[in-house]
């Protein structure tokens, strides 16, 4: 029987049986809305709101679906019980029965697929040339393709059958581990003597760099090889044979395992294809989940607060319009809620009025987050009424013409109907206003601002200064709606923000004015004349605020100012000489003084070697701000404007107790000014002794910070994008080195975890070479060869799921993460935030039922009990009716029966998957036919896995039941295998218990408990084959309901 793999990807694969395929359906999806933009990223806070629950809230207001079951014999989306049937007729009532796929028929659809690519390239032939093999596979790096073959060409022709090459690939698919780690052998052994010497492992080395966008020098090449050589080669040969490069792999734990499930995977082409959901919830049930309410209760209240004044305003323009025409009724109904949208349009883009509400209290009831979210809604509907708006008018205009001296045309196009602020001019203001809303409203969507078209949207946008005067000129009423906040609006000089992509950087070092505070994470809005004299740019600021006399500003090079700064400093050839060009001071070009001005001269730009960095000098006497960019020789003087700074949720960092900074690529400029912020702040709190050079961290103050952990990941597609920030970390790591633990001493305030995306992961047979020479490395010089820094860098993307269960058990208290990066990847980090290990992770509020867990990368569905014994208990038995038959076999046992809502065995491979992650305590409810209720409880539970045949472990007993699994003697169950009718693991000579006393259990000789035994309906005359709690009922009475459930705990 060939090995059998369970699908880990439940959401797009094809299960194969009985040699038909069949689709798993997706039931898991995750609506998301665009977010607010930082630098061209997003910026995002999660927030766990108590040590074991988890909610969440982001500025782009995206919402979390729990998704139905999407395990495909779950009875259904719904549960309801509907008993699925194969395609041969067969019921199956299992809500737990795995989809399975072969391994070797996985591979073999590839191998089939692989051999139609090389027939088509081949043609009418029946052999192959290297080249035309490397144009099939797709291979990145020749060397993996050249080997291949070469080994396939046995008679160095330069060409090979089909059939050569296919043969080898099916051993490769087919093989025993032991045969696959020798094919890898010999694809290795370039002069293919059967031993590896160092010149080849170098060679392989330098390619799995390749194949990861790795740049190491040519001495770290040499070091590389040097330390995974002399590991690998015990026998002090000079040489390494294959069973050495056999034990060299097993030294890593999963590597020869991943090997051993697909190592075909290395000659697969990449597939950069997005796989397409084939369902997703609908808006209303996304929207009355009971997680959304949870997760999102201020951005449902503005909601509801939002539809309330609107509905009421309508109602109240029906009301006063009731006895005319229905156009014209439609038309005041839409005109009343206009006037108060066109209002809060303008109030939700109040930059400074909402930095100013983040430092109030309430920050804490206001949805202060959301206001572009919020923006971009409100102008939906504003598009929405008013196209109703004006077809209504044009309705009423038709019936008022047949009832007047006036055509249609009289009305619509000239001042006959006398409306408006100034009589007449509503016609003519409404049509301008229409034109200048649908301008701005095709010119703001994604497309045109994501399609390097930036200015395209900034300039249209503009267009709100005539939309507002029309609108005053247009409805007689709007000057009420618009007058407070449009005077606040004209002090806040209102400008739009704007999304940069990633490219190259510009380091721009600005000094600081004495009146310019700022706050961790804030951003400002730049203009330098001589790139463009009416542009406003928005970048975070990446200092600390505790950096005197300047700030910094990290630029990506995307759009196209972004790209004419960067070209601007980029155009002086080292080679060529300038003389210092002198500019005069210019007043800035908006028409609208900016709040912040400082005033600049003689400033210089030295080059550094991996970044441009501009520095800036403060003169007091001058009227604007100059940058002097000095490249090595080169020097010239520019002039430069700001306007900040404007806050962000990072202005929260200092009032959590853990917080998570997520930064990708240049989203990590926020979390660069945060990290410098915390590092200040350990300086300041530095004690020294007096009699000796001991050094220690004092007390911070619950006003200077709460942070008692950060934990920073960066992530970066190539290894040039760490060097942005690389001497900041490596101070931080500096800083750390005399231990910051207040707890403990050695025990580090800031854990950094790094990761690069395009390098290949140790587990991938093209970067199992590198990956364990670079962590060899590591050990030996405990510096990473990548970065330079102490902590290793990763390779691949993050397991988010194995990230967030990391970071809930340091137990530092409550958790936010803070996450600045691709809307995308923003999506995937809020799913594994929000994505429940165990019941326990439910919110409390939450009601009884099916949930949807997430304890690994695979999920499925359990029943969470938050009444019986308080929230938070997952349920792997239950009992109440006897309905479903417990006289089961042990696979089914394994895997799981039943329905989820009635009568189920979760299964013992889920039952040990989540008890060994966490200490967990049992609970037992039993229920008797008279009414009466019992318990039992344990403070530590655990099964064991299946070569352990899911041993029973459980300790220290409390309850009301009685003690019915720890007795003493022979029957006492605590450390006993399960057995099943059809495996008997107990410790009778004589008899299989569990088919003597018709239950699955963890017998011995055989028991005091049987809760899974046949269900009997109370006294019994058998004896001990009902559902028994021996210390409670004895042997002779059969129990009506039981109820067994974990609960993780301290």
């Amino acid at each position: 029987m060939s090995a059998k793999y369970r699908i880990d990807d439940p959401y797009n694969s094809t299960v194969t049986e009985n040699g038909q395929q069949k689709s798993t359906e997706e039931s898991s999806a995750l609506a998301y809305d665009n977010a607010m933009y930082q630098s061209g990223s997003e910026l995002k806070q999660y927030h766990k709101v108590e040590d074991n629950e988890v909610q969440i809230t982001l500025n782009d207001g995206s919402d979390n679906i729990i998704s139905p079951n999407n395990r495909p014999n779950n009875n259904g989306p719904n549960n309801n019980g509907t008993n699925h049937t194969s395609k041969d007729g067969k019921s199956n009532d299992n809500p737990w029965k795995e989809e399975y796929f072969d391994s070797v028929e996985e591979e073999t659809k590839w191998l089939t697929w692989m051999e139609s690519q090389l027939k088509k390239i081949a043609g009418n032939k029946s052999e192959i040339t290297l080249q035309q093999f490397k144009n099939a596979i797709g291979l990145k790096q020749c060397f993996f393709a050249e080997r291949f073959f070469a080994l396939c060409d046995s008679n160095n022709s330069g060409t090979t059958d089909i059939l050569n090459l296919t043969t080898p690939l099916m051993k490769v698919t087919k093989g025993t581990p032991s045969q696959r780690l020798k094919f890898l052998f010999d694809l290795y052994d370039v002069d293919g003597n059967g031993k590896l010497d160092i010149e080849e492992l170098m060679t392989v080395l330098r390619c799995c760099m390749e194949e990861s966008s790795v740049k190491l020098s040519e001495d770290d090449l040499e070091n590389l090889t040097a330390v995974l050589f002399e590991s690998a080669d015990t026998k002090n040969i000079g040489y390494i044979s294959f069973d050495e490069f056999k034990n060299e792999l097993e030294k890593h734990p999963g590597v020869i395992e991943n090997l051993t499930i697909s190592a075909a995977q290395w000659l697969k082409p990449q597939d950069n294809s997005k796989k397409k959901t084939k369902s997703t919830p609908s808006c209303c049930s996304k929207l009355c989940s009971k997680n959304y309410f949870a997760n999102n209760l201020r951005k449902v209240l503005f909601y509801v607060w939002y539809a309330v004044v609107n509905i009421v305003l309508m109602g109240y323009a029906g009301y006063l319009y009731r006895e005319e025409n229905g156009f014209l009724i439609t038309a005041r109904v839409c005109g009343l809620p206009l006037n108060f949208n066109c209002m809060l349009i303008l109030i939700l883009m109040m930059r400074k009025s909402l930095t100013y509400l983040r430092l109030t209290f309430w920050n804490n009831f206001l949805p202060l987050d959301h206001n572009i979210l919020f923006h971009k809604r409100v102008g939906i509907i504003i598009f929405i009424l008013s196209i109703i708006h004006t077809g209504a008018h044009i309705g009423n205009a038709v019936v008022v013409a047949d009832e007047s001296e006036f055509t249609v045309a009289d009305i619509l196009v000239t001042d006959a109907a006398e409306l408006g602020t100034i009589i007449g001019s509503a016609y003519f203001t409404g049509w301008a206003l229409d034109i200048i809303l649908i301008i701005m409203i095709i010119c703001s969507m994604e497309f045109v601002r994501r399609s390097g078209h930036f200015e395209i949207f900034y300039w249209t946008h503009i267009c709100y200064i005539p939309f507002w005067i029309l609108l005053i000129f247009h409805g007689p009423n709007f000057w009420k709606w618009f007058i407070a906040p449009g005077f606040i609006f004209i002090g806040e000089k209102y400008q739009e923000e704007v999304s940069l992509l990633s490219s190259s950087v510009t380091h721009l070092e600005i000094s600081r004015p004495d009146n310019f505070a700022y706050q961790p994470g804030d951003y400002v809005f730049i203009q330098i004349p001589v790139i463009s004299r009416h542009e406003w740019h928005p970048f975070t600021v990446s200092s600390a605020p505790e950096l005197d006399g300047r700030i910094w500003l990290h630029i990506r090079s995307a759009g196209n100012w972004t790209k004419s700064l960067y070209k601007y400093f980029d155009q002086y050839d080292p080679g060529e000489t300038y003389d210092e060009e002198t500019v005069a001071s210019l007043a800035p070009t908006n028409p609208i003084d900016r709040r912040m001005r400082a005033t600049l001269k003689h400033n210089s730009l030295a080059e550094e070697k991996k970044s441009r960095s501009l520095r800036l000098t403060n003169d007091p006497k001058e009227e604007a701000r100059e940058i002097r960019v000095a490249l090595r020789n080169k020097i010239v003087k520019i002039q430069c404007y700001i306007d900040g700074p404007y806050g962000t949720a990072t202005r929260e960092i200092f009032t959590t107790e853990h917080a998570v900074l997520i930064g990708a690529g240049i989203g990590v400029t926020p979390m660069a000014s945060i990290l410098q912020s915390v590092m200040y702040k350990f300086k300041a709190s530095k004690r020294h002794c007096p009699s000796c050079s001991h050094e220690w961290l004092g007390e911070f103050t619950t006003e200077a910070m709460k942070l008692k952990k950060v934990d920073f990941i960066w992530i970066n597609r190539d290894q040039k994008a760490f060097e942005w920030f690389i001497s900041l970390l490596t101070a931080l790591e500096v800083e750390q080195s005399i231990g910051h633990g207040r707890d403990n001493p050695d025990e580090k305030i800031i854990d950094m975890h790094m990761y690069m995306t395009a390098a290949v992961k140790k587990t991938e047979m093209k970067g199992i070479g590198l990956q364990i020479a670079l962590d060899l490395m590591h050990e030996k010089s405990q510096r990473d060869l990548i970065t330079g820094l102490q902590v290793k860098t990763q390779p691949g993307r993050p397991d988010w799921n194995k990230v967030f269960k990391e970071i809930s058990s340091k137990q530092k208290g409550k958790v936010k993460v803070f996450f600045c990066g691709a809307p995308q990847l923003g999506k995937t980090i809020k799913l594994a935030f929000l994505r429940p290990r165990d019941c326990s992770d439910i919110h409390p509020g939450s009601l009884s039922g099916v949930y949807t867990i997430y304890p690994t990368d695979e999920h499925f569905n359990v029943y969470c009990d938050m009444d019986t014994a308080g929230p938070g208990w997952t349920v792997f038995q239950r009992r109440t009716d006897g309905t479903m038959d417990f006289y089961q076999g042990w696979y089914e046992f394994e895997i799981g029966f039943g329905n989820l809502e009635t009568e189920f065995w979760l299964g013992n491979k889920y039952i040990h998957l989540l008890t060994s992650i966490g200490k967990k305590k049992l609970y037992i409810y039993l229920e008797d036919f008279e009414g009466n209720s019992t318990y039992a409880e344990y403070s530590d539970f655990s099964i064991g896995d299946a070569t352990t045949n899911y041993t029973l472990n459980v300790d220290g007993y409390n309850g009301t039941a009685g003690d019915s699994l720890m007795i003493a003697g022979d029957r006492n169950q605590n450390g006993m295998m399960f057995s099943t009718k059809d495996r008997d693991n107990d410790r009778y000579p004589d008899y299989d218990c569990a088919q003597k006393y018709k239950g699955a259990w963890w017998h011995n000789m055989c028991h005091w408990a049987n809760l899974n035994g046949a269900y009997l309906g109370g006294p019994h005359s058998s004896f001990a084959d009902g559902i028994e709690w021996y210390t409670w009922k004895g042997y002779r009475y059969s129990l009506k309901s039981t109820k067994m459930m974990f609960k993780g705990h301290l």
